[in-house]
Order: structure tokens, then C-alpha cells, then sequence
């Protein structure tokens, strides 16, 4: 039976990377594999992603709260960036975080206030820990999806009356993969982006630029 977190991650489409992988609830049973008993002793990359499973934003936001969401979107990132961070400090530094945020940090899209102003904070989150992880050689950055076809997202986008609008502001006129994230991932996470940190870049289909 796969853990929660390795459900998780598959579901994100993110499975090829050498990372760390969080699933959609923080607690302890998925803190302790990750940094407890039994962690690897040398892992140079971390990705911190959301499995957003319980529905879309607005949905989220009335059933579970306000404050649940932030504690996803935001709390966790920070607990477990400080984590992966003490440990590479404590190797001698260096290393690289990527955070997967949102399109939706940069867009208030409507009835999804909470959902925005957690990816919002995440973002503003990656710019301060570059700025204080960068001494010690380790890179933060994250990615900003807009609609990235997981199975969740394939069934929540299927209905054209909701697809078509958001695809008439995407230029190259689709949605996204969840292998086109991982490769941008990969990337940050490689020495080809040795000198990029704090970054919060967007994988839009140009969404940002109509």
C-alpha cells in the first residue's frame, strides 16, 4: 500500500525527481519518513508540492476552513523547507528548494480568496528564504502552474462550459502536463539554474500575458 506522500506525489505527476515529496495534510506520520528515522543522509533537492485532494478552492475553503488551507499551502512548505535546510547547513550548505505554488498567486480569481492568498503567501515565503538561505548556498525558487491535467484536474476541467474560457486566455491553446512542470522543476533544481533564487515563475501557456 503506497504512503500517502508517494500517492501523492505520482498524482502530482512530479515521480522522476529527486526530491522530497509532502501529500496534502501536515502531520506527523509524513514529517517523521521524510526527516525522522531513516531519512536519507545526503539529499541535495527538495520539492514541496500541495495534493490538492479535496475538491476545487472554493470548495476547499467552506468545507475545511480558512486556516486549513494556509496550514497546506503555506505552513507546511515552511516546516519542512526549515527541516531540509538545518540539514544541509548541518553538511556544509548548498542544496536547492522548489516550492509549487500557483497561476493563482498572481490572479484573484473569483470565490477563490483563501486558495490565492495561500499561494500568494507562499510565494512572498520562497523571495524571503532565498534572501536567507542564499549564504549558506542554497537556491529557493517556485513554479506557478496554471491548469495542470492530473487526474483530479482532468475530471474537474472535462465540462467545455468551464475549459473553453480558461483556454481562450491561454495563447498556446492548452492546458498543461504534469511532466512540463517537472521538467521546469528539474531545472531549478539543476547547476543549469545556479545563479537563479527567489524566482516565482510561471507555467502558463501565457495565461499571464493576455
Amino acid at each position: 500500500m503506497p504512503s500517502l506522500y508517494e500517492h501523492a506525489g505520482r498524482e502530482a505527476g512530479l515521480h522522476r525527481l529527486e526530491a522530497i515529496f509532502y501529500a496534502s495534510v501536515l502531520a506527523d506520520p509524513l514529517l517523521q519518513p521524510l526527516f525522522g528515522a531513516g531519512k536519507p543522509e545526503h539529499v541535495d533537492h527538495l520539492t514541496a508540492f500541495t495534493a490538492e485532494s479535496f475538491g476545487g478552492p472554493d470548495r476547499f475553503t467552506k468545507e475545511l476552513g480558512f486556516d486549513h488551507l494556509i496550514a497546506v499551502n503555506t505552513r507546511a512548505p515552511l516546516i519542512i523547507a526549515q527541516e531540509y535546510a538545518r540539514h544541509r547547513i548541518a553538511l556544509g550548505g548548498g542544496g536547492a528548494i522548489v516550492n509549487l505554488s500557483s497561476r493563482s498567486s498572481f490572479t484573484g480569481f473569483a470565490d477563490h480568496a483563501a486558495y490565492c492568498a495561500s499561494k500568494g503567501a507562499l510565494d512572498a515565503m520562497t523571495r524571503v528564504m532565498a534572501n536567507e538561505l542564499g549564504p549558506h548556498g542554497i537556491r529557493v525558487n517556485c513554479v506557478n502552474p496554471a491548469v495542470t491535467l492530473t487526474a483530479m484536474a482532468v475530471k474537474a476541467w472535462s465540462d467545455p462550459k468551464k475549459s473553453i474560457p480558461m483556454l481562450a486566455r491561454m495563447p498556446l491553446g492548452r492546458f498543461i502536463e504534469p511532466d512540463e512542470v517537472a521538467e521546469v522543476v528539474l531545472f531549478l533544481l539543476s547547476d543549469g539554474a545556479a545563479m537563479v533564487t527567489g524566482v516565482a515563475l510561471p507555467i502558463d501557456a501565457g495565461f499571464g500575458v493576455t
